[in-house]
């Protein structure tokens, strides 16, 4: 396995522009370019020639990846060393053929490719020291496309999704794939797509130039509206009475909980400071608490919202108040009394009990109103304690009615 080498894009970029001049110019002979790559020439041993290189008629352009084989012909030496201009540099004993495989840190290189020189050092040594001579040749390692593409910022279900296409080709004729994980495949430049599920999806895009192809690959989450599925209530005291605190939350989906609440209360009837948010919770809130003050029906709606659109649920909530009544007795009568009740109910009722005891006949009911009630007073006085229990969930309340009736003298 021969070892492998990362250059940074910068000096990748300086390295090839100095290399790509010198070798086109071609001004440079090796003596001088020994000065210009630091090989310093020894003869202590004799003169040494280096020879070799790559062979005549073949390309002095690889792909990145591809095994390099740098051919060494020198007979008079007994060390070699290859410095092959991407900060690997190896030694060997004898006069080896030099092979190497580059490997260029992912980048955007102009013209698809890198010059980069390969200096071949060989050494000879003996008892008067040693002889040192360099060969220097240059190379263009050709790179991969650098695939690269960004969909759209907002991701919503059922809106069409562009995927742009930024790509660095390095090079000409690069083709493209797409595959999404729903199993779309296209080979067009740029691709739009619109999922109609929210989730997480996965695109791949492969670009391929003459010497290879490489891949980038995204997941992203596709949202969909917000879901508001219900709503529940959590009421302190428990039967609802007023002052009643009111936990509000609900089970939703995609709802930011910073900004994607909007909680709104209506009273059936209209009223003025019948409730007030408390706890530091306020109508944004993702569970806001709520006292009623007064009892009635309130509808309770959440307003859920994304990016991607927004949804509504209501909650009826029933708050009770403790039942009351009043009522005027009939004044003392003679001989007979006919008496209508007419009392007046006030907060939340939910079952009447009448008794009156001593009426002709004695009566009791269960109606709001029990209607005309008859006494008569014979011979003897008639002194009656009626009563009117009224019950609800806030509890009972019971109203005790004196009714006299005298008879006739």
């Amino acid at each position: 396995m021969q070892p492998k080498a990362q250059i940074s894009n910068i000096k990748i970029m300086k390295q090839s522009i100095k290399y790509l001049i010198i070798a086109l110019l071609g001004i440079f002979s090796q003596a001088s370019l020994h000065a210009q790559f630091g090989c310093t020439l020894l003869d202590a041993c004799g003169d040494i020639n280096p020879s070799g290189g790559f062979p005549s008629g073949t390309a002095v352009s690889f792909c990145e990846g591809e095994t390099v084989i740098f051919a060494n012909t020198t007979t008079n030496a007994d060390s070699t060393y290859f410095n092959w201009g991407d900060g690997v540099t190896e030694g060997f004993a004898g006069t080896p053929d030099g092979v190497h495989v580059y490997n260029i840190q992912d980048t955007c290189l102009s013209g698809g490719f890198v010059q980069l020189p390969i200096v071949m050092t060989v050494v000879r040594h003996c008892p008067a020291g040693v002889s040192r001579n360099c060969l220097i040749s240059f190379i263009k390692i050709k790179v991969k496309p650098l695939p690269d593409f960004a969909p759209t910022d907002i991701l919503c279900t059922n809106v069409p999704i562009d995927f742009d296409n930024n790509t660095c080709e390095n090079g000409s004729n690069t083709t493209y794939k797409w595959t999404v994980s729903t199993g779309f495949m296209d080979t067009t430049e740029t691709i739009t797509q619109t999922f109609v599920t929210p989730g997480v999806y996965s695109v791949t895009l492969t670009a391929t130039n003459g010497c290879g192809p490489e891949s980038q690959i995204h997941s992203f989450y596709v949202k969909g509206p917000p879901q508001v599925d219900s709503i529940l209530a959590d009421a302190q005291p428990a039967s609802g009475c007023v002052p009643v605190k009111v936990i509000f939350s609900a089970i939703v989906t995609d709802i930011s909980a910073s900004n994607g609440y909007e909680w709104t209360v209506v009273p059936q009837n209209p009223c003025s400071n019948c409730y007030f948010f408390t706890d530091s919770t306020t109508k944004d809130s993702p569970s806001p608490h709520i006292i009623f003050t007064q009892a009635g029906t309130y509808q309770v709606c959440l307003e859920g919202s994304n990016e991607c659109g927004e949804e509504s649920l209501c909650f009826t909530i029933v708050v009770f108040s403790p039942p009351g009544v009043t009522l005027t007795p009939p004044p003392p009568q003679c001989n007979s009394l006919d008496y209508t009740p007419n009392p007046v109910f006030s907060g939340s009722i939910t079952s009447y009990t009448w008794n009156f005891p001593l009426a002709t006949p004695p009566v009791s009911s269960n109606l709001q109103n029990p209607g005309i009630i008859h006494y008569e007073a014979l011979t003897d006085i008639v002194q009656d304690t009626a009563t009117l229990l009224i019950s609800g969930p806030c509890g009972d309340s019971l109203l005790r009615i004196p009714i006299t009736v005298t008879p006739k003298v």
